[in-house]
């Protein structure tokens, strides 16, 4: 490792002992000022992102409000009885009119990773007609999408619960860092 600084090896410009002793001895130089860390989040000097206890605590709290919505809207596809194979009226565009239709649907799958903070489509359907796959919403009062048959309660609880336990448990692993680094480093 070479200092980008002073040219030396086996430390960096953070770390380099020259660059301290120039803004010990300069705190109105440039680069005194330019070496300051600031935190990309909370804008307060002494640390970045990474260290910052509000950035984390950030991510705790999303965490928590995550897994309570999945929570939630897992109940309420089991009072509603949706799970994959029941049958719902569900909205599609047809393209060759220009036009909305309802057709009967099949649900294919409830995609979890989809059922976030702002996000609630992810019921994913196929038209019994055309055969088009789309993301639905929950049925809603207005009778938009109705459940034409719906599954015993207990068993799309069940079902229902197994699958948002297991993207979780994957969302669990990204939010605490064991899950894979994306992050690219230099020079990799």
């Amino acid at each position: 490792m070479y200092c980008r600084y002073c040219y030396g090896q086996g430390h960096n410009k953070r770390g380099c002992p020259k660059l301290k002793e120039f803004v010990a001895n300069n705190p109105t130089s440039y680069l005194a000022d330019h070496l300051k860390r600031r935190c990309s989040y909370c804008g307060e000097e002494g640390h970045n992102r990474t260290s910052c206890e509000k950035y984390k605590e950030s991510l705790r709290q999303q965490r928590i409000e995550l897994l309570e919505r999945r929570t939630d809207f897992c109940q309420k596809l089991a009072n509603l009885g949706i799970m994959p194979g029941t049958l719902m009226r569900a909205e599609f565009y047809e393209s060759s009119n220009r036009n909305w239709r309802y057709h009967v649907s099949v649900v294919k799958e409830v995609d979890w990773e989809r059922i976030g903070m702002r996000i609630s489509n992810g019921i994913q359907v196929t038209s019994c007609v055309t055969g088009e796959t789309v993301g639905n919403n929950l049925p809603n009062e207005y009778g938009q999408y109705a459940v034409l048959s719906p599954m015993p309660v207990d068993k799309a609880y069940l079902y229902n619960k197994a699958e948002m336990e297991k993207t979780n448990e994957k969302a669990l692993a990204a939010y605490s860092g064991k899950g894979k680094n994306t992050r690219r480093r230099r020079g990799s």
